[in-house]
């Protein structure tokens, strides 16, 4: 999974925002380091950052979004390993304090077993972290795993910046385009030759890599357009068999549009070498009633 911090600002504190939130790093005014830094990194891997100190992040609005920091604030956690409401508290020294959800803290706990000073929390807290946000994701893809808010968020910030504001994206051990990935092609799904009644198709790749076709035809009143791409990835992972889901992979990646009304009907081809592939076709129109958008 890709480390990649998304800075956040006072009009994107939201509940909704933050509701998969797992793990929570909280500065103090006064605290060493970074002070009035707040990270989020969510079930789902994404990681969000802003500061109520010196930035327009507003604290009483923060602590709307986040309604766990009004228990940190009116001292529900009173001392190191303290739990409340479903969250525990790890102590990283001088100010700045760790909030580790229940389903996440007996790990952090196996993890960070070895530590002696309460200040080394602060130098790998975000390792053990991020150690077991790639755990429970494994094999998993992130329009799966994260909410509507967090892909919406991510893809409308484009590149995500780091805590000084600067463009950010960790450096990837390989490049994900030259992975050796499935290329769809209309030979691998039309071994003929595209079939009578397509209008147009378009060959390209999804945000994630993953290469797609998408085909315009047009059969007995009703136009269609059908997407064709690989149900696994070997870096961004699987997309289950579920029409919401599918749905909202195709959202995400604006080919639909979200408020429009999807008629969906999802298969599978298996070609000889064993690759799965998802053909979804959308119904756009039908004579002169329109249903929805579809962007090749």
């Amino acid at each position: 999974m890709e480390k990649i911090i998304t800075h956040v600002s006072n009009t994107d504190l939201k509940k909704s925002l933050f509701k998969n939130a797992q793990f929570i790093l909280f500065a103090g005014s006064g605290a060493m380091g970074c002070p009035g830094n707040v990270m989020v990194i969510t079930y789902g891997g994404s990681i969000f950052q802003g500061n109520y100190c010196y930035e327009d992040i507003k604290y009483e609005k923060l602590l709307r979004a986040i309604p766990i920091l009004n228990d940190l604030e009116n001292g529900a956690f009173n001392n190191e390993n303290d739990a409340s409401n479903g969250w525990n508290l790890q102590y990283l020294g001088a100010g700045n304090v760790l909030l580790i959800r229940d389903d996440a803290y007996e790990e952090f706990q196996k993890l960070t077993k070895n530590i002696q000073y309460i200040e080394d929390y602060y130098e790998c807290w975000f390792d053990a972290a991020w150690n077991i946000i790639e755990k429970q994701n494994k094999g998993k893809h992130p329009v799966v795993t994260k909410t509507d808010e967090e892909l919406e968020l991510t893809k409308r910030f484009g590149r995500p910046m780091d805590e000084d504001g600067r463009r950010y994206k960790e450096k990837k051990e390989k490049d994900p385009v030259k992975v050796n990935r499935i290329t769809i092609t209309p030979k691998l799904i039309h071994e003929n030759g595209i079939p009578e009644g397509t209008i147009r198709t378009n060959l390209g790749c999804f945000s994630d890599h993953r290469s797609y076709m998408a085909k315009l035809w047009y059969s007995e009143d009703t136009t269609c357009v059908t997407y064709y791409f690989p149900v696994d990835d070997p870096i961004t992972g699987r997309i289950p068999k579920d029409k919401k889901i599918i749905k909202k992979y195709l959202i995400n990646e604006e080919k639909l549009r979200k408020h429009d009304t999807h008629n969906l009907d999802v298969s599978v081809l298996k070609k000889e070498n064993g690759i799965e592939i998802y053909s979804v076709t959308v119904a756009i129109a039908c004579e002169d009633e329109r249903y929805c958008e579809a962007n090749l």
